[in-house]
């Protein structure tokens, strides 16, 4: 069962209330301002319902709040700058609302971030950049937003970040320079932002890293040997930038990939016939490069390929006989292939 209806004034009555917890419901109507009357409240949960209009003033004035969070709403209007006066505040959670604006300036004073959530909303401006200072921060999500200028100067510093999503927005600085060495990450994702640079081998030393999404920025260079040393990595996605140089075929040894994608870049030289080893690869994209020779019978074998995307390169021969039925989609366009296609894929879609 879930709760419906909405939040009453009333509930300012709760004064000796320390923990509000509604999340994951079907509540409406608008946050009460009345809340802003549990002033002895340090948690307060309301994220994933139907909640809209905009986040109260009045949450400024609850000032043992440790953690807010009403992400998965219906929220719009800008952040109050009430919230920046909230000194303890340690999870900050807004995202998949409708708000716009800048971040409060009293949200930057704030160094002991443990969750700073704010990803798919209109957000303009930088992001805070003491958001680490603290030490204790495990999650940066302030994807599909607006945001511009550098990334955040204690974010090179943050050795306890197990999430870095700033996908899709403006954010600027140099991919070799303004990250560091992150012993606990797990996802990063850098996509669709304007990044140059080249891909620090320093990223190899995340030995928890499970995806790594670099793609749509000006990263030049090749794919350092460290990366390859990722035993845990499932998704590799460099493509749309300036990547140079010759597949790695230690690539092939990373055998917990699920999706390889490496489109519109500039590298040269065979398919290495180690991505054969690849034997839970899912999606493999390798097109818009200037790739050559044979594609491997090796990859056409590969038992769990859905997807493949080899197209816009200068492929010569026949198309391998050993594909199978089960692939989805396959893109063999803009080559010198010649002969006929196998009957296997006669079929196909």
């Amino acid at each position: 069962m879930s709760l419906s209806g909405s939040i009453p004034d009333s509930i300012q009555n709760l004064v000796n209330l320390d923990t509000l917890a509604l999340d994951i419901n079907h509540l409406s109507g608008s946050i009460p301002s009345t809340i802003g009357k549990l002033k002895k409240l340090y948690s307060l949960y309301l994220g994933t319902n139907r909640f809209s209009g905009s986040i109260p003033d009045s949450i400024g004035n609850l000032i043992n709040l440790e953690e807010f969070s009403v992400q998965e709403n219906n929220l719009s209007g800008t952040i109050p700058a009430s919230i920046g006066d909230l000194k303890w505040l340690n999870v900050f959670e807004v995202a998949t609302n409708k708000l716009q604006g800048r971040i409060p300036i009293g949200l930057y004073n704030i160094t002991n971030w443990y969750s700073f959530v704010v990803s798919e909303n209109q957000l303009v401006g930088h992001l805070p950049p003491k958001i680490c200072s603290g030490g204790q921060l495990r999650y940066l999500n302030a994807d599909h937003n607006r945001f511009t200028g550098p990334v955040p100067t204690s974010l090179k510093q943050c050795d306890s970040v197990e999430i870095i999503r700033i996908e899709g927005n403006s954010t600027e600085g140099d991919i070799s320079q303004d990250f560091g060495v992150y012993p606990n990450l797990r996802y990063l994702d850098l996509s669709y932002n304007k990044f140059p640079g080249q891909i620090s081998s320093n990223w190899g030393k995340s030995l928890d890293l499970d995806t790594f999404k670099i793609s749509n920025n000006n990263v030049s260079g090749g794919i350092p040997l460290e990366l390859t040393g990722l035993t845990k990595l499932g998704r590799l996605h460099l493509s749309s930038n300036q990547l140079t140089g010759k597949l790695p075929k230690e690539l092939g040894h990373m055998k917990s990939l699920v999706k390889l994608k490496i489109s519109d870049n500039h590298f040269t030289d065979n398919i290495p016939t180690e991505f054969g080893l690849l034997q839970i690869l899912n999606e493999l994209d390798l097109g818009g490069n200037k790739l050559s020779g044979t594609i491997p019978k090796e990859v056409a074998k590969l038992p769990r390929l859905r997807r493949l995307n080899l197209s816009r390169n200068r492929f010569v021969g026949s198309i391998p006989v050993q594909f199978g039925s089960d692939l989805e989609s396959l893109d063999l366009s803009g080559n010198l292939l010649t002969g006929k296609i196998p009957t296997t894929l006669e079929n196909l879609g």
